[in-house]
């Protein structure tokens, strides 16, 4: 009709016949959005490995960080939060670091992926309540002191998590012979608290903003 639906509707639509899901595909896969929990891993792992695999242009981190004394809705309480060592016992699933961790490289679960988004949202207020002072102060974190807190805290251990799985990629071959490289080129991290994240400082991170990533923009949250 030339009217736009909205996705929920699209999503019904299609679920009418095969011939309806063939035809609205494009709209329904083109963009998909990844959680931080063990279900939306197995729901897009699942569309890695299905025919519609080719159509996934853009991957959308939406991720949930939290000063609570609960996890990133990955569906496990910490009653023992402040003895959990994050880095021994990782927070984020292990569906979701794999799928981060593949999107680059011949062998990539999305051939025709351009984009990846991240987004980590948080509670403002109970974010600033529990890190704004220190950040006002200007006391920069080093990378040493940023291991220790992501070792004790659930939403920086996410941040480093997160960031460490999607460095992995350059770990992955690309295409030899000239050919380009079997990597998304646009990246963006949306909304991003300016505290210091020790991913950021290994090579491998650099790596994959030097030689793998086209377009790369940064949005902070300010102060």
């Amino acid at each position: 009709t030339g009217i736009h639906a909205d996705y929920i509707t699209v999503m019904n639509f299609s679920a009418t016949c095969s011939f309806y899901r063939s035809l609205l595909a494009p709209l329904i896969f083109s963009k998909i959005v990844l959680r931080d929990t063990p279900k939306s891993g197995a729901s897009i792992t699942a569309i890695a490995k299905g025919k519609h695999r080719d159509i996934v242009k853009e991957l959308h981190l939406q991720f949930i960080g939290s000063t609570n004394e609960e996890s990133s809705d990955t569906g496990s309480e910490l009653s023992d939060e402040h003895v959990r060592n994050f880095k021994e016992d990782p927070i984020l699933p292990l569906s979701v670091r794999a799928i981060l961790s593949n999107l680059n490289g011949p062998d990539r679960l999305f051939p025709s992926l351009e984009s990846v988004i991240v987004e980590i949202d948080f509670d403002e207020a109970k974010w600033y309540d529990h890190w704004g002072e220190d950040i006002m102060q200007e006391e920069y974190e080093s990378v040493d002191k940023a291991v220790e807190v992501e070792c004790s805290d659930a939403w920086r251990a996410l941040l480093c998590e997160t960031f460490e799985a999607l460095s992995n990629n350059v770990e992955n071959k690309c295409a030899g012979n000239g050919h380009k490289p079997h990597s998304f080129s646009a990246f963006k991290i949306a909304k991003l608290q300016p505290v210091r994240i020790s991913a950021f400082s290994s090579d491998n991170w650099k790596s994959l903003l030097t030689n793998h990533v086209k377009e790369f923009t940064l949005q902070l949250v300010p102060f």
